[in-house]
């Protein structure tokens, strides 16, 4: 369903298909007496589950969250941090609304206080974080209390419009390809339409963001140095150069002009920042190889009118955040050797990789097959176990809200 349609006339085939089907409502204990509140504390559940719901679909998922009102659904309270051993209202919603999204079951072999946040609690908020890419600490905060009380009618558009974007790719990917998802912070390798890689990357910040495109890879450049943009040139390294004359020296930068092997050193000494980048024959900065290169030892080359591409990075502490949007546009990668290895693996070289990589010297190496290259910008996706993956709109590229008619269509689902 749903795969040759508009938007609009897939929110009407899903309001056919739920109004058809029965509703199962779940207890809200939020709403409930405390005297059926202890015996809702007892239901017996045959299966105590330490993994969220699976979806078939995009669809079904946003077929699932369209029927969320009907089912209990009531935004969590602001208020102070919520932790395990902590008690009160806000305890006992959060744990209705961790049911009502697949991350909680109640146990069936003993009674729960309702509003206490005991350990249970705590690993299902985990389970919720995790399936959001918020930090996983098990404590409910600003930003998991904002990704929890998303209304269900904008989560099912959201589902919705990714499905279109994840069907457009499917149309027209080949075999073989490497997508970057940017509000993932992920890139996976493909092979037979099957991932057989997947890492973590770093990504555009949102005043310069990634963009999305269809590529491909056509060589890897080992050892490289770089030609500093001059948007970074001067937003980033030219304030820091006025106003310490030796900050070029301590990060390997030099100022060149020409191109190529037509390239002349200038006496940093006699430049005037004010003058690089101005002028045909302009100045620039360049960045020697080496450990502290901005790209590190790999770079991904592909065609683009962006100028970004692929790359390794020195700066490898930044993987460990859960959000990395920290780049000028480009992409950087948690293991590009293991990419390269990969890219590389038809190909008859003379050396190891790791040999050619522990040399100084810069060194091209074009692929004999290019392969395909994707950036994209999904926001939410069925995981290879189909649970629902949902990630913040960073670039705010998702609409904001449904259209009037298409608002009032996901409304009919509920």
């Amino acid at each position: 369903m749903c795969q040759r349609v508009t938007l609009a006339l897939c929110l009407v085939l899903l309001s056919a298909v739920s109004t058809a089907q029965t509703r199962t409502v779940l207890p809200n204990p939020v709403a409930m007496p405390p005297s059926s509140r202890a015996a809702e504390a007892q239901i017996p559940i045959t299966t105590v589950s330490s993994n969220p719901r699976s979806f078939g679909s995009l669809i079904e998922a946003a077929e699932f969250y369209s029927e969320l009102p009907q089912r209990g659904w009531q935004p969590v309270a602001g208020g102070p941090l919520l932790r395990q051993g902590e008690s009160g209202p806000r305890v006992e919603s959060l744990r209705q609304m961790l049911r009502l999204y697949g991350d909680y079951q109640l146990p069936s072999d003993r009674r729960v206080l309702l509003a206490y946040f005991d350990p249970d609690l705590e690993a299902a908020l985990i389970r919720f974080q995790r399936r959001h890419g918020l930090k996983p600490d098990g404590i409910l905060g600003p930003d998991s209390l904002q990704a929890m009380n998303v209304a269900p009618t904008q989560r099912a558009y959201q589902l919705l419009v990714n499905h279109e974007r994840q069907l457009a790719l499917r149309r027209i990917a080949p075999s073989r390809y490497v997508q970057v998802n940017v509000p993932g912070f992920q890139l996976r390798v493909f092979d037979r339409q099957q991932p057989v890689m997947e890492m973590k990357a770093i990504v555009g910040r949102r005043s310069r963001q990634t963009p999305t495109l269809q590529s491909e890879i056509r060589s890897l450049v080992l050892n490289p140095a770089w030609n500093v943009p001059k948007s970074i040139a001067y937003k980033d390294i030219l304030p820091k150069w006025r106003d310490d004359r030796d900050y070029l020296d301590r990060h390997n930068m030099k100022i060149v002009s020409g191109w190529g092997q037509q390239k002349v050193w200038v006496d940093q000494q006699q430049a005037d920042p004010e003058q690089l980048y101005r002028g045909r024959e302009y100045l620039r900065l360049y960045q020697l190889p080496g450990a502290n290169n901005a790209l590190g030892q790999i770079k991904f080359d592909f065609p683009n009118p962006y100028a970004v591409y692929l790359h390794d990075t020195p700066s490898k502490s930044l993987f460990a955040s859960h959000q990395r949007a920290f780049s000028s546009g480009c992409v950087r990668l948690e293991d590009p050797q293991r990419l390269a290895t990969y890219l590389l693996g038809m190909q008859r070289l003379k050396k190891p990789l790791h040999q050619m990589l522990a040399d100084s010297g810069t060194r091209r190496i074009r692929l004999s097959r290019p392969v395909g290259l994707y950036l994209t910008y999904w926001t939410a996706w069925l995981d290879p176990q189909q649970r629902l993956q949902l990630r913040e709109d960073i670039y705010r590229q998702d609409p904001a809200k449904p259209s009037l008619g298409e608002a009032d269509e996901i409304a009919m689902l509920n």
